[in-house]
């Protein structure tokens, strides 16, 4: 098996990642109440998006997080006590906040967007 510091391995785990969260949306898509899998795919997003920050694609780690945060943040809404929400929430905050703070280092407004995510 391919080490993670192997020539590609970044490349095969974007690629493992585009079909996941592909899979996640289908799956949210015949089961939209589901809390277990809009968790799961949130997860994905919010993870694939860390990876994308990794390798310095701030932009579409920026959109990955904020998808995580799109699945996330109704559940948490809707109980705020539910803490595999609310763990999720505040991930995809996170991720959507670093994203926000990278892209600050060549856009300024960046900055300004990225405080509101960093201090849930």
């Amino acid at each position: 098996m391919a080490n993670a510091g192997s020539p590609g391995a970044i490349d095969r785990a974007m690629a493992s990642f585009d079909k996941s969260v592909a899979v996640g949306r289908r799956a949210i898509q015949a089961a939209p109440n589901d809390q277990t899998i809009v968790l799961r795919v949130s997860s994905a997003e919010r993870s694939y998006g860390e990876l994308l920050h990794t390798v310095k694609r701030y932009r579409d780690a920026l959109a990955h997080g904020q998808r995580a945060l799109e699945l996330a943040e109704p559940l948490w809404q809707q109980d705020p006590q539910d803490r595999p929400a609310r763990a999720a929430f505040l991930a995809a905050n996170s991720t959507v906040g670093i994203s926000e703070r990278a892209l600050g280092e060549t856009d300024a407004s960046h900055l300004a967007a990225a405080l509101p995510y960093l201090q849930r």
